[in-house]
């Protein structure tokens, strides 16, 4: 990271309020200007060459926004704990949105180059004994890369600060100040196909798997609704978002519906994340706001959500086996 006369370089520092970031923070504002990125940074004051912005880094919206004007990025290793009230999914499968969200950020926003802060050596991806979400470090090293950013990736150990442990904190937990949902699950695509094929082919899918209860119109302006049998008011709404998609990144937007919450402000969406260089792809919906009541929700429409996944999962591995 060369610096130029009389210019700071301006890095962008993901879990600044954290142990790691605090340590980097504090070396690193010796010659440049940080923006540091964290969920509390609304409880942070900023300095002469601090600057702290909020960002939810599950929502590709906020990530974007917070890394503009970064000449440079600085990723941790994230494991991030989620805080919406339920969370279906793996670390692992989390850890590869928030990776896919900062390396087309970063990309937009022309940043020069990302480092990435693992606490992972790719040699000791071999052992058995390390835990699956640690192996994940490696490939979310490569979807940092995918979108043509250079990536630099360095181990906790290489630092000279104070002991720090790479692996995630455990028992974390933020209460949510809303009963929002966020589910997160891997497919495997057939081959030559992408993300946003298979956002509009599980529509098709789902329209035909659940007739007769259930009927799915789209309309001229890629609106989704699902409704209940001969029901004149959909249970949900959803809206192609048409701007934020692209073949490797394709979203619903949840717009709508008396299964969504309308008393209760939310960003409700439904995304198709293609992995670089793979056919696996994640989906996930992000930040929907039911509005059944919790208990009911969580063991009614939240079970057959995953149920559903499944199901499309398995009709997807069966539809690759018959395409061969």
């Amino acid at each position: 990271m060369d610096q130029e006369e009389n210019y700071r370089p301006i890095i962008a520092l993901t879990g600044a309020s954290g142990n790691i970031g605090q340590y980097l923070m504090t070396e690193l504002q010796k010659n440049y200007d940080i923006i540091a990125l964290s969920r509390r940074a609304d409880q942070q004051k900023d300095t002469e060459h601090v600057t702290w912005r909020a960002c939810d880094f599950f929502s590709y919206d906020d990530v974007e926004e917070a890394l503009r004007g970064a000449d440079y990025a600085i990723y941790l290793s994230q494991s991030m704990y989620s805080s919406a009230k339920l969370t279906q999914g793996s670390s692992e499968d989390m850890d590869a949105i928030l990776a896919g969200h900062f390396a087309r950020a970063a990309q937009r926003n022309n940043v020069k180059k990302i480092v990435y802060v693992s606490g992972m050596d790719p040699a000791e991806v071999e052992n058995k004994d390390v835990p699956r979400h640690l192996r994940s470090r490696l490939e979310v090293e490569q979807i940092l890369g995918s979108s043509g950013v250079p990536v630099t990736a360095f181990w906790v150990e290489q630092f000279d600060g104070p002991s720090i442990s790479p692996y995630p904190i455990t028992g974390l937990a933020k209460k949510s100040m809303k009963s929002d949902v966020r589910s997160v699950q891997r497919l495997c695509l057939p081959e030559g196909k992408n993300a946003q094929w298979v956002l509009h082919y599980y529509i098709e899918w789902l329209s035909r798997i659940t007739k007769p209860f259930i009927r799915i119109t789209r309309s001229e302006d890629q609106i989704v609704r699902i409704f209940l049998r001969a029901a004149k008011v959909p249970i949900l709404e959803l809206t192609y978002d048409k701007t934020k998609s692209s073949p490797s990144h394709a979203s619903y937007r949840i717009s709508g519906g008396i299964l969504v919450n309308k008393r209760e402000i939310h960003k409700g969406r439904l995304e198709f994340l293609q992995l670089p260089n793979s056919r696996e792809c994640i989906v996930a919906i992000h930040d929907y706001v039911p509005s059944l009541p919790w208990f009911i929700y969580k063991y009614s429409q939240a079970t057959l959500h995953l149920w559903v996944m499944k199901a499309f999962d398995l009709h997807l591995k069966q539809l690759s086996k018959h395409n061969k």
